[in-house]
């Protein structure tokens, strides 16, 4: 019993240790067979290329957080837009609930009962790929 316990914690943390376009090809083992070598290889290292359909993107990268249609040139195109979220460290000043008065929730006049930190978590888009009959015919990273 302890043994076959041991065995699974450790599948269940192997599991884990995989990156997430290893993951998502494990999903889709088909998707990834219809891939040439070259494509295989983009796909297994997160990257994308001009004329790759959309499965070969969802193995890369993933699923959007958007999907948006528009038109350019007389074509239709879809985009995908990608978000990151980054933790945005503030120093807050006040009470740290309602204010009742002297002596309720601590000593109005302690500098710490004032100053405390906080954090936010602020989306922004990351990236976007766009496709012109199903296939991609642009991408854009932030610059780093």
């Amino acid at each position: 019993m302890t043994i076959v316990l041991a065995a699974v914690l450790l599948g269940a943390g192997m599991t884990s240790c995989t990156s997430p376009v290893e993951r998502r090809i494990r999903k889709n083992p088909e998707a990834f067979a219809r891939l040439n070598e070259q494509d295989q290889a983009a796909v297994r290292q997160g990257k994308i290329r001009e004329g790759l359909d959309k499965s070969a993107v969802l193995l890369a990268w993933g699923e959007p957080a958007r999907v948006t249609e528009g038109r350019r040139n007389g074509h239709t195109f879809e985009r995908w837009n990608y978000v990151e979220v980054e933790a945005v460290f503030t120093q807050s000043y006040g009470p740290p609930y309602a204010y009742h008065g002297p002596g309720v929730h601590g000593d109005p006049y302690d500098a710490a009962y004032y100053a405390r930190p906080a954090v936010s978590y602020v989306p922004h888009d990351a990236a976007f790929v766009e496709f012109t009959a199903g296939k991609v015919s642009g991408w854009g990273l932030p610059k780093r």
